[in-house]
């Protein structure tokens, strides 16, 4: 039984270096730790949507985006991920250089050094913050060229989705933000420059139960030090009417969900993935851990295949592709600047 999701403890890995050797790599637990939280945790009891959320519009004529409290978003977001801290707070390196101090008590599930498996560490906390459902946490470690905007495509675009996810029936972007400067200035500068924002939908399709469908708002955040972080949080029912025409499903509902992904060579990249999906319906608790983990293995498990090369060498048509547009806008560029 599959369903919709929209989106590491002390590991020592054997790596090989440039020159072929081998390089004994710890990561984890970060190989620093700190007494104290770098940062101040946010109120889980404070709404991410208030009563009069800023807008932004989409770029569907006269449909316009409630905005959340980003300071609140990110603040979570951190709280769970410190590879996720790591970036924002301008931190270098991967998964081994992070500060990995926790505030909340993890329970660890798998912990593993082998590199082909889909992830080398996942823990979980059951029934977080009182929404029972538990909210988990997935690092691996990916070789293949560093292109985050495709990372978030394995999860938004209804082609490479169902690659790896049987149970997807549609998922696209319904509204994409309109102006993304504005919605810079809104987030602020702290949180990274915001290369992508909108509302997207999905939908699964009916398998042991009944379809579940989602209205999600999702973003890339690209920071200065080479990281991302693709995040995403569900739609208050405020904004049901950006549902499409026709038969509602049951609600599935991301409470809280964020990639993080660090380059941490010149083909290799740290990916941590949080995610807290409430499957919605009458599904016992005690099975959305066991169904949404396997999900997301299976998805890492597409992803390593996929920036290793495989896959019809899609990515590198991609990387191609996206390089000649901007040589064609540079050529464009130079035709009007004088000698």
């Amino acid at each position: 039984m599959q369903f919709y999701i929209k989106r590491f403890i002390l590991l020592v890995v054997a790596l090989p270096t440039v020159e072929g050797k081998t390089e004994v790599r710890s990561f984890g637990l970060g190989s620093r730790k700190s007494a104290v939280l770098a940062f101040s945790p946010p109120s889980f009891n404070l709404p991410l949507f208030t009563e009069t959320p800023k807008l932004a519009p989409s770029k569907v004529q006269g449909t316009s985006i409630s905005l959340p409290d980003f300071d609140e978003l990110f603040g979570r977001i951190q709280s769970v991920s410190p590879f996720a801290r790591h970036i924002i707070n301008g931190g270098t390196g991967g998964l081994n250089e992070m500060d990995a101090e926790d505030e909340f008590d993890w329970k660890v599930v798998e912990s593993n050094s082998n590199l082909k498996r889909p992830v080398q560490f996942y823990d979980k906390i059951d029934n977080f913050q009182e929404k029972n459902c538990p909210i988990l946490r997935f690092r691996s470690t990916i070789e293949g060229p560093f292109v985050p905007e495709r990372f978030a495509q394995l999860l938004m675009d209804a082609e490479l989705r169902k690659k790896w996810d049987v149970a997807i029936s549609q998922v696209y972007e319904a509204y994409p933000i309109y102006d993304l400067d504005l919605a810079n200035i809104i987030i602020g500068s702290k949180y990274g420059d915001c290369s992508r924002m909108g509302v997207g939908y999905c939908q699964t399709k009916k398998s042991v139960v009944s379809p579940r469908e989602q209205l999600t708002m999702c973003g890339i955040q690209d920071f200065e030090n080479g990281g991302s972080i693709i995040w995403g949080t569900e739609m208050e029912d405020s904004e049901n009417h950006l549902f499409p025409e026709g038969k509602r499903h049951v609600r599935a509902r991301s409470h809280i969900f964020s990639t993080t992904l660090m380059p941490t060579g010149p083909n290799t990249f740290d990916v941590e993935y949080v995610l807290q999906l409430e499957i919605g319906g009458n599904i016992p608790s005690f099975m959305n851990a066991p169904v949404v983990s396997e999900t997301v293995k299976q998805m890492f498990s597409y992803a390593k295949k996929y920036y290793s090369g495989g896959e019809n060498g899609d990515l590198e048509k991609y990387i191609n592709a996206k390089k000649s547009l901007q040589n064609v806008f540079q050529d464009r560029k130079s035709l009007l600047l004088p000698f």
